[in-house]
């Protein structure tokens, strides 16, 4: 096939078709999918498992761990001897630098996290409440034994719901009032449960006190959410 000209006489240069390129995209991106499978799978999997399992079992155990450790720390003089406010600050702090991290390790930078002052003071507002729901939280269990403390906890589920019909406007079906309720009766069995006998006292145990400051932390975990 005779090359075309251009109006000087000079040949133009040949044209490259764009099936020529195909086939090294395909590899480019067979070479991509591989490197993907050997970090771990598709983007919704970590080590061949669903993400979504994984992060439901790492988020139980962690909920029931910190309980059963709080409540180790405070309910014996010998591990006692810490401030609950060091605990809390120290405690964010890791979070802080765990988000940092992951953060950057998805492709992020620290600088997308302050260029919104107006958006970063609002986030404020709950990291405050959080701030308090967890020194109520060394209170509340160091005056309740853990599986008492844990149950009357998810009473944060109805402070919540609550929280989104009067702040929000938010309508609630008759099912989820039902399963509220019955959330809140369970709790009740717990506490009268929970009653020591007559005549006997419980150690480490002081059930208003925990109570009133389990109730506090729901609040303000509502509140937040």
């Amino acid at each position: 096939v005779p090359q075309e000209t251009s109006l000087q006489g000079s040949a133009s240069p040949p044209l490259v078709s764009v099936q020529a390129w195909a086939p090294r995209r395909g590899r480019a991106a067979s070479r991509t999918g591989k490197r993907r499978h050997r970090m771990g799978g598709s983007p919704g999997e970590f080590l061949g498992l669903p993400l979504k399992y994984v992060s439901l079992a790492v988020l139980t155990l962690q909920n029931a761990g910190a309980v059963l450790i709080m409540r180790y720390t405070r309910s014996i003089p010998s591990e006692s001897q810490y401030l609950t406010s060091t605990a809390v600050i120290v405690g964010e702090a890791m979070k802080v630098l765990a988000s940092a991290c992951l953060l950057l390790a998805g492709g992020g930078s620290l600088q997308e996290v302050v260029a919104n002052p107006e958006e970063l003071l609002k986030t404020g507002v709950p990291a405050f409440l959080y701030l308090i729901q967890n020194n109520l939280q060394y209170i509340a269990v160091s005056n309740l034994h853990a599986a008492t403390y844990q149950v009357t906890y998810q009473l944060k589920i109805l402070s919540t719901a609550l929280m989104s019909v009067a702040l929000l406007n938010k309508q609630l079906s008759l099912s989820k009032w039902t399963a509220l309720g019955i959330l809140t009766l369970g709790v009740a069995l717990v506490q009268l449960s929970a009653l020591p006998a007559s005549g006997s006292v419980a150690q480490n145990v002081n059930l208003p006190v925990g109570l009133a400051a389990t109730l506090a932390a729901t609040c303000c975990s509502g509140a937040a959410s």
